[in-house]
């Protein structure tokens, strides 16, 4: 039988994660790199894909990525504060 998956438990197991990091490579986290190479360590169907699109009106989205199995999460290519970027990008990482 698998393991159930609770959002808040695999949100504290990549902090702990992201705290045995030092800070000058801890801080800012670096969504991207979360998304992508601790995602597959904890489910079956990662996020394989982060990638920029252009959108009118929308900020990102959490979409199937049928090539793999897994998921993508897209972003305005339009975003340019790197602040507003990391918030979209997790934001996008909470609803995986």
């Amino acid at each position: 039988m698998t393991e159930k998956k609770w959002p808040h438990k695999e949100a504290i197991r990549i902090t702990h994660i992201l705290d045995t990091l030092p800070d000058d490579i801890r801080y800012p986290v670096n969504v991207e790199q979360v998304a992508l190479e601790l995602t597959p360590q904890f489910n079956d169907d990662p996020i394989t894909r982060v990638q920029s699109e252009r959108f009118k009106g929308v900020e990102g989205a959490l979409l199937p990525n049928p090539a793999d199995g897994g998921w993508g999460i897209l972003y305005n290519s339009e975003i340019t504060h790197p602040g507003r970027l990391r918030f979209t990008l997790a934001h996008e990482l909470g609803h995986y």
